[in-house]
């Protein structure tokens, strides 16, 4: 197991500034349309957008727009306006070719969705729409949302001229966020102003025709009503989701995750479409809308009439009602056709929403992500760049390496790091992994293991449990960001993992030894900083040999790093990293059993900066205090103060600690299970073989792999 880190010599820079700069800021992620702006979808991860630009692929109708981004002086699409917060939007925007792909064994649609009210009601609220014909125009306005048939009929047997008013050969989930009396006045259950639905607007199954009392005409002498029906199978199955929470108040705009999967039957004689969309109760902050068809083959030419389907956007607002419906996306079909699924395992057997897990349990995420020759591009889309991927766990899973083995669809091996963040502990980024070529088929395949690490009996009491779902992760590159879907069947989100905690309130005792936490170091003038100097080390005394020494500078007590004053004279100015236990990034931890023999090893590579390296060789030994700040507090060396080991930055491995060191270790808080220094502070001293009198000015990098192994 290795863990790599950055060591920074923090010296030799002289009127350098840091910058920070913010990336798509609410005011400017989109170019104003009618002097509007838009809060921009949230970022994946830190620095990454949650949207991709996307060319020259969709056609408006109506009111609808496309929207931009100007940035460095390129205008690209990011985004569609289907209607705007104005009165009597009718819009419709749809792909230039049929991009969705029914024959395909995987084909998606994914985006994120913001409906956002005006000082209006909401309404009326917008569709996505596969169809095997693209319309010329806006079809039908208001509750009918530019896809269903009129809202009255004279009869309640021939639907002929009832249907010519809808958009044909078509599939919708609809968004509607605006209750109409006459459409939506069979809807199942509680009836709520807002709900999600599949339907096909040009088939008759869609309707049910109610006795207009109210009308002695006999062009209206029935309404048409939408025909919802969850209990169905097949084309006759019509879903809908009650009660859900889509538009938000001007100030608080909600973006919604929305998906559309279709994966084709193993035996090829049709498939499922999959719809989900996120945030749908009414705290705006969780919930999901999920829902499911299947179709035979047969099905799909009734619905279609082809297996090459156009994707399309309609929506509208009337004079009462309104609302921006507006739509980024994380992916498109037929540029990247990609799919990627996980499947969560204890040993050999498939972790479900019901599958008890406990502390020191040995977990593995197991990932597979496909690439179809028929992508219009390459993933990621230039040359040189990697692929990513974003992983939801529960904060108590550890993972137990992160440096992750891929294997490529041709048989090649490549490591991709895993990276725990820093303001997310459930959160972990898996970088470097290589993309693909437009063209060509492919696959990925990767494990990460985990253990499950010891469970804290405030938050989840001993002897209880609590069942949970994590989002299945995203595949992210510039050109496209592919939602990951879990292999269980069983799980009512497909792209959730779900499990169940349950805490013994047992001691957690990893497998195997695990190398949790490494120190990140950066080298200042302790001394000087302490006495009121600078910090950072000047090209003069690099120059004069200030931080040369033959042997490793001595350390005795505390009073060597606090007070200058005090401590020995050989140590009065040396360059020391030294790490507060508060910091995250401060501790070295070692996770292992009482029998389990390890040791762990450093190498670092030679310090270098824009000017250059080093021109001498320096050299690293590593040290703890017990955090103590009273007079002679003791510092101990790793391994041994007897035996101190000096790092070189030659890329050479060194052993600094082993199972049987640890234990002598003063300050370790674990002595008989690896290595932990609690409330104490690592600790690292730098020195240089040599002078260097042509060093320049420059901020210095090295970096430090530390590698644990299990001992024979």
């Amino acid at each position: 197991m290795t863990l790599r880190h950055l060591l920074l010599f923090s010296g030799l820079i002289i009127g350098m500034s840091a910058s920070t700069q913010t990336a798509h800021a609410a005011t400017d992620w989109m170019n104003p349309l009618n002097n509007t702006t838009y809060t921009a979808p949230p970022d994946i991860t830190s620095g990454t957008a949650g949207y991709v630009p996307f060319g020259d692929s969709f056609t408006t109708l109506g009111t609808s727009k496309l929207i931009t981004q100007t940035a460095g002086g390129t205008t690209q699409n990011v985004g569609l306006a289907v209607t705007q917060a104005a009165n009597n939007q009718n819009g419709a925007i749809w792909s230039k070719s049929p991009i969705f792909d029914l024959t395909k064994q995987h084909q998606s649609v994914s985006m994120n969705v913001l409906l956002q009210q005006s000082s209006l009601a909401s309404g009326d609220g917008m569709t996505l729409a596969l169809s095997g014909k693209k319309p010329s125009a806006p079809l039908t306005p208001g509750a009918q949302l530019g896809v269903w048939a009129g809202e009255y009929n004279s009869t309640n047997a021939d639907t002929s001229d009832y249907l010519k008013a809808a958009l044909p050969s078509s599939t919708i989930v609809t968004l509607d966020t605006h209750f109409d009396k006459t459409l939506d006045g069979k809807l199942p259950g509680n009836k709520t102003n807002q709900y999600i639905g599949l339907a096909y607007p040009g088939l008759a199954n869609s309707y049910y025709f109610a006795s207009n009392t109210n009308s002695t005409s006999t062009s209206d002498k029935y309404i048409g009503q939408i025909n919802f029906n969850n209990v169905q199978t097949g084309m006759k199955k019509i879903p809908y989701s009650s009660g859900v929470y889509l538009a938000s108040p001007a100030s608080e705009p909600v973006w919604h995750n929305f998906d559309v999967v279709w994966d084709r039957d193993a035996d090829n004689s049709g498939g499922t479409l999959t719809y989900r969309v996120s945030n749908t109760d009414k705290d705006q902050a969780s919930g999901v809308s999920v829902n499911t068809v299947h179709w035979t083959n047969s099905d799909i030419t009734t619905i279609f009439g082809t297996n090459n389907v156009y994707v399309g956007f309609t929506g509208s607002t009337s004079t009462t009602a309104n609302e921006d419906a507006i739509v980024s996306f994380h992916s498109i079909p037929g540029t990247v056709n990609a799919s990627g699924t996980v499947k969560l395992t204890k040993g050999t057997t498939a972790v479900t929403a019901s599958t008890q897990l406990r502390p020191s349990d040995q977990l593995a995420y197991n990932y597979n992500v496909t690439y179809d020759n028929s992508s219009s591009a390459n993933w990621p889309s230039a040359n040189g760049q990697s692929l990513s991927i974003k992983l939801t766990k529960n904060k108590y899973f550890l993972p137990t390496s992160t440096h992750i083995t891929v294997t490529y669809g041709d048989g090649s091996t490549g490591t991709a790091t895993l990276a725990t963040s820093r303001k997310d502990p459930a959160t972990i980024i898996l970088s470097g992994i290589k993309g693909f070529t437009k063209g060509t088929s492919g696959s990925i395949k990767f494990v990460i293991p985990m253990n499950v690490g010891p469970i804290d009996k405030t938050d989840l009491p001993i002897t209880q449990s609590r069942t949970y779902s994590d989002d299945a992760g995203i595949i992210i590159g510039d050109n496209a960001q592919i939602h990951l879907q879990n292999t269980d069947t069983t799980a009512t989100d497909p792209f959730s993992v779900g499990y169940t905690l349950f805490n013994t309130g047992l001691t957690y005792v990893p497998a195997s030894p695990t190398l949790s936490q490494v120190p990140s170091l950066a080298f200042i003038n302790l001394h000087s900083l302490i006495s009121g100097g600078s910090a950072n080390p000047s090209v003069i005394e690099l120059s004069t040999g200030k931080f040369t020494s033959t042997d490793l500078p001595e350390f005795q007590n505390v009073n060597d790093l606090n007070d200058p004053t005090t401590g020995l004279a050989t140590v009065d100015d040396q360059l020391v990293a030294m790490q507060s236990p508060d910091n995250e990034q401060a501790k070295l931890t070692v996770d292992s059993s009482a029998t389990s023999k390890w040791r762990l090893a450093v190498s670092v590579s030679p310090f270098t900066s824009d000017a250059g390296p080093f021109s001498s060789h320096a050299h690293i030994a590593f040290f703890n205090t017990t955090g103590a700040s009273a007079d002679n507090s003791p510092v101990s060396y790793w391994p041994s103060n007897t035996a101190p080991v000096s790092v070189a930055d030659n890329n050479q491995s060194t052993d600094i600690m082993n199972s049987d060191s640890a234990k002598l270790i003063s300050s370790n808080t674990t002595p008989k299970a690896g290595f932990d220094v609690g409330a104490g502070s690592v600790l690292a001293i730098l020195h240089f073989d040599d002078k260097m009198p042509l060093v320049q000015r420059g901020t210095y990098q090295s970096t430090a792999v530390w590698s644990l192994t299990v001992a024979p």
